[in-house]
C-alpha cells in the first residue's frame, strides 16, 4: 500500500462539516449545563441543613450568613450559566463563518454580544433575528442580571442600560423578591430559571 509521507504525497482534506461541527458542541453544551443544574441541587442542599452549623462561626467572623453566603452562591451560579451561554454563541457564529466563508470575525463586529450574534446571523447565513421573540429577551435578560452582578454587586439602578432588561425579565417570571432597595437579590428559583434560558441555547 502506496505510504502517502514516503511519496510526499497529502492525504485530502477532509470537507468541512457545520452540521456534525454543531452536533458536537450541542452535546458538549448539554452535559455542561446538567452539571450546572447538578450543581446548583447541591447547593440548594446544602444551605439548609448547613445554617444553624456555620452560624455562629460567621457571627464570630461578622459575617451575616443567611444574607451573605446563599447570594454568593446563587450569584456564582447565574454567572456560569450565562458565561456558558455566551461561549454557546460564539461558537454558533465562528461554525456559520467557516460554513459560509463569510471573511469577517467574531471581533470585527461590534456591539453588545446579542447585536453581535444578530448582525453576525443576518450577514452571513441571512438569517434576521426577531429579537421581540420571549427567548430573545430570556436571554437578553439573563445577561443583563448577570452582568448586573457581576459588575455591579446586584445594583440595579444604574447598569448602562442593563437594569430595565433585568428587572424586566425578574418581573415577568414573577420573582419580585429577588429585588429589594434596587438590587438584585439571587435565590434558588431565579437561579434556575436563569439555567433553564440558558439550556435554550442548544
Amino acid at each position: 500500500m502506496p505510504n502517502p509521507k514516503k511519496e510526499g504525497n497529502r492525504l485530502p482534506a477532509r470537507k468541512y462539516d457545520p452540521g456534525l461541527d454543531l452536533f458536537g458542541n450541542s452535546v458538549s453544551f448539554s452535559i455542561d449545563n446538567e452539571r450546572l443544574n447538578l450543581f446548583l441541587d447541591s447547593v440548594h442542599s446544602f444551605l439548609k441543613p448547613s445554617a444553624h452549623r456555620y452560624r455562629a462561626r460567621f457571627q464570630e467572623m461578622s459575617f451575616n450568613y443567611e444574607e451573605s453566603l446563599p447570594n454568593i452562591l446563587y450569584a456564582s451560579m447565574i454567572s456560569a450559566a450565562v458565561s456558558l451561554l455566551e461561549h454557546q454563541i460564539r461558537i454558533v457564529a465562528e461554525v456559520l463563518r467557516k460554513a459560509s466563508g463569510f471573511p469577517l470575525s467574531w471581533n470585527d463586529v461590534s456591539g453588545s454580544l446579542l447585536e453581535r450574534f444578530s448582525e453576525y446571523l443576518n450577514a452571513a447565513a441571512g438569517i434576521r433575528v426577531d429579537t421581540s421573540t420571549a427567548l430573545w429577551q430570556d436571554v437578553s435578560g439573563s445577561i443583563a442580571i448577570r452582568n448586573c452582578l457581576v459588575h455591579g454587586d446586584g445594583n440595579v439602578a444604574d447598569r448602562h442600560g442593563q437594569s430595565d432588561k433585568a428587572v424586566s425579565f425578574i418581573k415577568r417570571h414573577k420573582h419580585d423578591k429577588c429585588i429589594v432597595d434596587k438590587q438584585v437579590i439571587p435565590d434558588d428559583n431565579l437561579a434556575h430559571k436563569i439555567l433553564k434560558v440558558s439550556e435554550s441555547g442548544r
